[in-house]
């Protein structure tokens, strides 16, 4: 089993403080597809990534997003770029919700591998609008960002995912395996 999940200790300390920004490349191509994001946090600042990284997952070595959460450093600051577009929010965070999955990978009907993986990030404020960032699909190292009251309805679909997994394993040629995703959702307060 492989376990990208995100943990809500990395979360918690973050309930009642303000969000006061966030920062990515200035794309031209995309108003909304990111590999790294950078958000202020009180007096921190801290990079949300999702780079490339080889790892194992369900049963095979495969390049996927790893979704991270760590204190800003000198490499994510110069993939911003000269300059970067800035959000301000400067919002007070009442609750954060992670949305992880399992994934299963089973061949002839028994369980071969398992990976859990966070899909997604929902801030919620004072206020009570919201900010998510969503991790797009395993061998993509986009990050999406949507603002606003109904953010939720911007997730992929566990049919969504499992539909998209169809084509990834018959691209694999593991045409007999069958794939199951299970989403599970953590509310920190």
């Amino acid at each position: 089993m492989t376990n990208l999940q995100l943990e809500s200790s990395e979360f918690k300390p973050f309930i009642g403080k303000r969000l006061k920004k966030y920062r990515t490349p200035d794309l031209e191509s995309s108003a909304v597809i990111y590999i790294l994001v950078e958000i202020t946090i009180g007096d921190e600042t801290y990079d949300l990534s999702n780079f490339i990284g080889d790892v194992s997952y369900l049963g095979e070595e495969e390049y996927i997003g790893i979704f991270e959460l760590n204190k800003t450093g000198k490499q994510a600051l110069s993939l911003l770029g000269e300059n970067p577009k800035e959000i301000i929010v400067d919002k007070t965070i009442s609750k954060i919700t992670l949305i992880h999955e399992t994934q299963r990978l089973y061949k002839n009907n028994r369980l071969k591998d398992t990976c859990k993986l966070t899909r997604a990030i929902i801030f919620e404020f004072n206020q009570g609008d919201k900010l998510l960032f969503e991790k797009d699909i395993e061998d993509s190292d986009d990050i999406f960002i949507y603002s606003g009251n109904g953010v939720e309805s911007e997730i992929a679909t566990e049919e969504e995912i499992s539909n998209a997994w169809k084509d990834f394993l018959q691209e694999h040629h593991r045409l007999n395996e069958r794939f199951s995703c299970e989403r599970t959702v953590e509310i920190i307060q």
